[in-house]
């Protein structure tokens, strides 16, 4: 059967998945008299008269890309983990605790561009995650661009803030320091008694 050129591409991509999985399977690349390219993986000595088998070569096919998608499960204490290594494997547990997958990291106190009135400078930062966080990650806090401070809590309170505008963002990192997630940048601005 003759394959037309404008067909090839798709055929192509279907002997391909045929050959991936077939890993015996060869496939060969021939041309009829007619000038017409032929991807097939019948030996071309069945093809027929309009085919020589001279003219074939066969085409070598890497092997194909794979994905394997994630898995979730929940841990004994509610936990949603993401596992993309098999558990089962020498630290596949510890593997699977550091691969959540966090949805959401935002700063729900203060309110981007609100005013904070703090006669004694103290300011209260909370945060919210979703999923919850894993024991092997930290939340850091950073304010106006220097790291406040880091760790499992939410909720953060800054001392001694100056008068003015400042900048806030919360990351969860893994053990390296590395982020996973950010937070959108909160501005917030700190008012004082004037002494």
């Amino acid at each position: 059967m003759r394959i037309q050129i404008a067909a090839l591409s798709l055929f192509l991509a279907g002997s391909l998945l045929v050959v991936s999985a077939v890993a015996a399977t060869k496939v060969y690349r021939t041309v009829d008299k007619d000038g017409n390219v032929i991807f097939t993986d019948v030996p071309p000595e069945r093809l027929g008269d309009d085919i020589d088998p001279r003219d074939t070569q066969i085409v070598d096919v890497s092997p194909a890309n794979t994905y394997s998608p994630s898995q979730r499960r929940t841990a004994e204490d509610g936990r949603q983990l993401w596992i993309v290594d098999d558990p089962a494997a020498p630290g596949g547990e510890e593997e699977a605790e550091s691969q959540v997958v966090y949805r959401s990291l935002e700063i729900t106190s203060p309110a981007n561009d609100q005013a904070v009135r703090a006669n004694d400078g103290n300011v209260s930062i909370s945060a919210s995650i979703q999923p919850e966080l894993s024991p092997a990650h930290k939340i850091r806090l950073t304010v106006d661009g220097q790291t406040h401070s880091q760790g499992p809590d939410t909720f953060f309170t800054l001392t001694n803030m100056n008068r003015g505008t400042h900048t806030a963002i919360v990351s969860v990192i893994d053990e390296t320091g590395t982020p996973l997630i950010s937070s959108p940048r909160v501005t917030f601005h700190v008012l004082r008694a004037h002494r």
